[in-house]
């Protein structure tokens, strides 16, 4: 069971075309701002994290996940600020022996005019083996549970929006913007990430050959700490005027201090050059008065083994489907609206 908490999404104010006099302000031949509208929404979410062993030399991978929940939610923008709560129901989540997993998932996701700044931070413990069958067939149960196995993960990152008079990132992730034609824009930024994870033995299974993962056998806890620059480029296609496909594709360098540390207390630490690959996407129907959509944001993030032959991924994320329905303001709730500074 997850209550999600909010998130704040920002959004500079635009001004009418014939006023725009810098090349920082909206370009509304491509973005229609509709700071006039209260959005509200209805909403399907999952927040997760995954961590992924991946044995390059012999073509297999541990793919250990979450048991996290799909929720379902309310929330509402007016003038730039965005609520949104949400619950895991008992009645969408249905028990299938992935066992009982306790998390803490915060994810914050702001869009200015200029630029996006993520935060998250997540704390996990419970996971289990989502590719079971794979590696054991014989296995009696469809999943290998490790209630132990505990990860940490904390991070930040920045782009600045280089095209941000035509390219809108609210349009299709807060709703309270709308894109007429389609426009692109390129990315640069940085990341700063801190990661931990660990357990009680050994990270590679008892019934795993020996002769796999052979770098990361009887490892039970790893962390790093890496940072670095980024960048990347966004792009919303536009069909007919409402019907839209957003993807962006970012990519980092970053430099990294890991550490692995085995089950008798020996310790190895090394510092690793990663790339990192983050997305976003979105795909659906934007109107004046109503949206229809969904949207995915991963992040993911590597770590490599001594001698480069097995690479540990964490995966971030959030995949949401939203309806949206927005309500022109009155006079006097605009005047109130318009007081919060955002």
């Amino acid at each position: 069971m997850f209550i999600a908490l909010s998130a704040l999404r920002m959004n500079a104010q635009a001004v009418e075309p014939e006023k725009v006099k810098s090349k920082s302000e909206v370009d509304t031949n491509y973005v229609v701002p509709l700071r006039q509208y209260i959005t509200t929404r209805f909403y399907l979410s999952r927040k997760y994290t995954n961590m992924v062993l991946d044995d390059s030399e012999n073509g297999l991978i541990l793919d250990y996940e979450p048991n996290t929940t799909l929720n379902f939610g309310v929330g509402a923008t007016a003038n730039g600020f965005t609520l949104n709560l949400a619950y895991g129901f008992k009645f969408l989540n249905e028990d299938v022996g992935k066992g009982k997993t306790r998390y803490l998932d915060l994810q914050s996701n702001t869009y200015t005019r200029k630029y996006v700044i993520d935060f998250f931070a997540q704390f996990y413990n419970g996971l289990y083996l989502d590719n079971t069958q794979v590696l054991n067939p014989d296995s009696i149960t469809p999943y290998y549970l490790r209630p132990d196995f505990r990860i940490r993960i904390f991070g930040i990152s920045f782009q600045e929006v280089l095209n941000e008079r035509k390219f809108s990132y609210a349009a299709p992730l807060v709703q309270n913007e709308y894109q007429k034609k389609s426009a692109g824009s390129f990315l640069i930024g940085g990341e700063l990430t801190y990661l931990y994870a660990s357990a009680d033995s050994n990270f590679i299974p008892h019934f795993v050959n020996d002769s796999l993962f052979q770098e990361v056998q009887g490892i039970d806890r790893l962390n790093t700490f890496q940072f670095g620059p980024s960048g990347g480029y966004a792009y919303s296609l536009v069909i007919r005027k409402h019907f839209f496909i957003m993807l962006t594709i970012n990519l980092s360098l970053l430099i990294s201090s890991t550490s692995f540390e085995l089950e008798g207390g020996t310790n190895f630490q090394e510092w690793q050059l990663n790339p990192n690959l983050s997305t976003r996407a979105a795909i659906g129907y934007n109107a004046k008065t109503w949206y229809l959509g969904t949207q995915w944001v991963q992040n993911n993030t590597t770590v490599q083994s001594v001698d480069e032959t097995v690479v540990s991924s964490f995966g971030i994320g959030n995949f949401r489907l939203n309806y949206v329905k927005r309500f022109l303001m009155g006079p006097k709730l605009k005047k109130q609206i318009n007081r919060i500074p955002f």
